[in-house]
């Protein structure tokens, strides 16, 4: 049984009770239940709260120990502090308006495509949701148009962006690239 079914299986065997405790290993935890209860941890008593269950040692993983569901002590509260300043109930409001049209493009999107192709069209969902998800960053986060849903050959596409980001750079001589390479390529011949 993985962390997350056990944690599960606590939360789901207890309906009656707001908050569930356990023991992993040595250490007592909690599982909270009622939603009031996380938001006064979450809220209000945060500082007691800081520690997570999961231990991260970041020679290992430096990158996952930097992901605030997984950090404890002070990289925590730091986390939670831009969360918490990043996502106030105005600003979930505005990216949900932001979200919405998104959707209403999506909607559009996959209606003219459909129309074009007498209703039926096979579609690459990792593609399509692609488009979505740029879409809404360039949207929600960015405050710009992405134009994700207007054809593949925009050149202010995000989708066309992101392809160009993918593609391998080209050393053209006199280039930046050309001249680090070769740089390191007389370093190297040198020893």
């Amino acid at each position: 049984m993985s962390l997350a079914d056990f944690i599960r299986h606590i939360y789901e065997s207890h309906p009656q009770h707001s908050m569930v405790g356990f023991y992993d290993k040595t250490q007592p935890a909690l599982v909270l239940r009622d939603p009031e209860l996380v938001k006064t941890v979450m809220q209000s008593n945060f500082a007691s709260f800081s520690e997570n269950m999961l231990k991260v040692d970041p020679h290992l993983d430096p990158l996952f120990v930097v992901n605030p569901f997984f950090a404890s002590g002070e990289p925590w509260f730091t986390f939670r502090k831009r969360l918490t300043h990043a996502f106030t109930g105005k600003r979930i409001k505005m990216l949900y308006t932001s979200v919405e049209q998104v959707c209403n493009k999506f909607d559009d999107y996959l209606d003219r495509i459909l129309s074009d192709n007498n209703g039926a069209m096979e579609f690459e969902m990792r593609t399509l949701f692609s488009r979505y998800t740029g879409e809404v960053v360039a949207n929600a986060s960015l405050g710009i148009e992405g134009f994700c849903f207007d054809g593949e050959n925009h050149p202010a596409s995000f989708v066309t962006m992101g392809k160009l980001t993918q593609e391998p750079l080209k050393m053209q001589p006199g280039s930046f690239l050309t001249a680090v390479i070769g740089g390191i390529w007389v370093s190297v011949k040198r020893i």
